[in-house]
């Protein structure tokens, strides 16, 4: 067992506040056959109770009848709320009931008492700013680069969660980015009706005073020391007078930042349909996406391993989720994430070339032995370090492009790659550049017969061909795919393909003049690192229909023999696992189509189909990879029809017979 850590912190004195709470009677029975007319005519009717008592207020269902809960010291004044254009009456019942905390049908009614009480606590907090209901930030940026002009806010989002009768609260990090200058630094009376066009429904955090919250941009009015709106009992303020006299008591002075001449900013707030307020462009930052280019070296930052985000998590539940009151009580928090016991097995150890062995740290050993956050990293480290496990000598090997590719940028991809290839298996042969005519307007069986004729031409027949697909970015899926599955059904199965994106490959690279002014091509400075990891990661799906392994387990599996099977079009396909990997040995078998439909492949795989293959192969492979066998495992992808079994069983009487297996002793299945 491993103690596995949660994102949970647990209420531990619900038992101790007081939940109880009265009814709010109304009679919506019109609707009992329009449940989903109903349930938006009861939400508006929550919200306007909630609205008008000022607390939370939640649906119930009692003796299959429907009221609203409030807390039982509430005050409601409302008579009567407004749903779908008709005015239902409301009564508030005496009666005073209790809350079980077990008891599910009072669970969404505990929750809605809680939320709001936290939310009241949070939006008390000087030092934080909502975004909305559950998403809270903090006032002073979490990061911020004088090479940049954004800024980076760090927050929560929270929710709360009932399991089994306990209530949680769970925190996740989030973060928001705002420009570092004000709206009123880039809209002035000369250019604000050129820069609507495209300001126009933006978002923006909105600094009014000491209350910040996100707004979406409508329009700009005239300078704020001009620019007049009507408010409350019809009164007309002009909009710096009225932000000042609003926020002259908050912490946050704004009065320095409202110029004379700034523009008036109306706004709304986002997803709403309202009438515009009325601000001023002073006190508006815009709030920038995760994926404009001005956040785009900002959101790494906020991408924590886990031990820090865990950390994060507990300082702001710390911070500002205790001291909570509810009713007089205070509620009490756990300052730590739940853990809880779990089964675990270890990441298996690695085999690499020259015996060398990776695996992760433990509380026993730790020698020789990385973090398993650092596991995925070493284990690509170790591959680059130590070479392919697998050295044994090549097939044939080519490199296939279309015939508008310049020769140079060909032929220095082909040397960028080949190197890296040779690093790590110095018996890789290297490529023979193949070049054919491509018409990309061609159906896909002409341009797979224009590579047939540059095979021919180069008596080509079989290996394994690194394929640059001739297509740009403005080529369907659909027919990238048509292409891809023609041309590897073409030659299958005598020369594999693996496929990369030319267009992708050529974005890499950039011309650059020599000495004597001829061009050659080199990556790009600023993609280098990219482009390495693209290097890698395609050549390591070539060492792979190469059959060429950079690593295996340690020790073998529970059993000797795996033997998976897969049907994919006319084939069965076979692959034998053979103790811990360093043999892997994948096989085909053509299969019937059925019986009376040229396009379709049968999912069954018969007994008379499997049994000659396995027999085959084992009887060849065993002696060599797992001499006396404890066990073999078949692993059928997709349906069975219980014909692998019956075949297995077969093949082991036949294995046993000829001295390979013992058939009273190993286990199958």
């Amino acid at each position: 067992m491993k103690t596995h850590i949660l994102n949970l912190f647990k209420f531990n004195n619900l038992h101790e506040i007081n939940f109880s709470f009265k009814l709010v009677e109304f009679d919506l029975g019109y609707l009992d056959y329009y449940p989903k007319e109903l349930n938006k005519c009861i939400e508006k009717i929550e919200w306007q109770v909630a609205s008008n008592i000022e607390g939370p207020a939640s649906a119930i269902v009692i003796e299959r009848k429907r009221y609203i809960a409030i807390p039982a010291d509430s005050i409601l004044t409302l008579k009567a709320a407004s749903a779908n254009s008709i005015s239902v009456p409301l009564r508030l019942l005496n009666d005073i009931h209790e809350i079980q905390l077990g008891d599910n049908h009072h669970k969404n009614l505990i929750l809605k008492f809680l939320d709001f009480a936290i939310r009241n606590h949070l939006q008390d907090k000087h030092q934080l700013w909502s975004l909305n209901t559950y998403q809270f930030y903090l006032k002073n940026p979490v990061f911020r680069s004088e090479n940049s002009d954004v800024d980076m806010f760090g927050g929560f989002i929270y929710r709360l969660i009932e399991d089994k009768g306990d209530y949680y609260i769970t925190l996740n990090p989030t973060y928001k980015y705002t420009s570092r200058t004000y709206l009123s630094d880039l809209v002035n009376s000369s250019n604000s009706s050129d820069l609507l066009r495209w300001l126009k429904g933006n978002y923006c955090l909105y600094q009014n005073g000491d209350n910040w919250y996100q707004i979406e941009i409508c329009s700009f009015g005239k300078p704020i020391i001009e620019h007049e709106f009507i408010g409350k009992n019809n009164a007309v303020y002009k909009v710096k007078n009225y932000i000042l006299e609003k926020t002259h008591n908050h912490k946050f002075n704004v009065e320095e930042l409202l110029k004379n001449e700034h523009l008036a900013l109306l706004y709304k707030y986002p997803n709403r349909d309202m009438a515009p307020h009325h601000g001023a462009t002073s006190l508006a930052k815009r709030l920038f996406r995760t994926d404009e280019p001005e956040v785009k070296n900002l959101h790494s930052k906020a991408i924590l391993p886990p031990y820090k985000r865990f950390q994060y998590i507990e300082q702001n539940i710390n911070r500002f989720f205790q001291d909570i009151d509810l009713n007089n009580k205070k509620l009490s928090i756990s300052p730590n994430a739940l853990n809880e016991k779990l089964p675990f097995f270890p990441i298996p150890e690695l085999k690499y070339n020259n015996s060398k062995i990776l695996k992760t740290k433990d509380r026993i050993a730790n020698n020789d032995s990385v973090d398993l956050r650092d596991f995925g990293f070493e284990r690509k480290k170790w591959i680059i370090e130590n070479q392919i496990l697998k050295q044994s000598m090549f097939v044939p090997q080519y490199l296939v492009v279309p015939h508008f590719v310049e020769q140079k940028l060909a032929k220095t991809f082909q040397k960028h790659i080949e190197g890296y290839l040779k690093n790590l298996s110095p018996n890789f042969p290297g490529f023979q550049l193949v070049t054919y005519k491509a018409n990309l307007n061609d159906a896909a069986t002409v341009q797979v017969n224009a590579i047939e004729s540059a095979f021919n031409l180069n008596k080509i027949s079989s290996g394994c061909a690194l394929f640059l697909l001739p297509f740009n970015h403005k080529t369907s899926n659909k027919k990238i795919k048509n292409f891809h599955d023609c041309l590897k059904k073409k030659f299958f199965p005598d020369i594999k393909f693996q496929c990369a994106s030319l267009n992708h490959i050529q974005s890499f690279y950039d011309s650059y003049p020599d000495n004597y002014n001829i061009y050659h091509f080199k990556p790009k400075p600023q993609l280098e690192s990219k482009y390495k990891s693209y290097v890698f990661n395609l050549v390591m799906e070539l060492l792979v229909i190469n059959r060429k392994w950079p690593y295996a387990l340690n020790k073998g599996l529970n059993y000797d023999i795996y033997i998976g099977i897969d049907v994919h079009e006319r084939y069965a396909g076979f692959c034998f696992f053979y103790k811990n990997g360093e043999e892997i040995v994948f096989d085909h078998k053509e299969i019937p189509l059925i019986a009376g439909d040229k396009r379709k492949r049968a999912e069954k795989i018969k007994v008379e189909t499997i049994v000659p293959k396995l027999l085959e192969k084992l009887e060849a492979h065993i002696p060599r990879y797992a001499n006396n066998p404890n066990g073999i495992v078949i692993l059928r992808d997709g349906r069975s029809f219980g014909q692998e079994e019956i075949a297995l069983k077969s093949v082991i009487e036949q294995l046993h017979i000829k001295g390979l297996v013992n058939k009273d002793t190993i286990r199958w299945g």
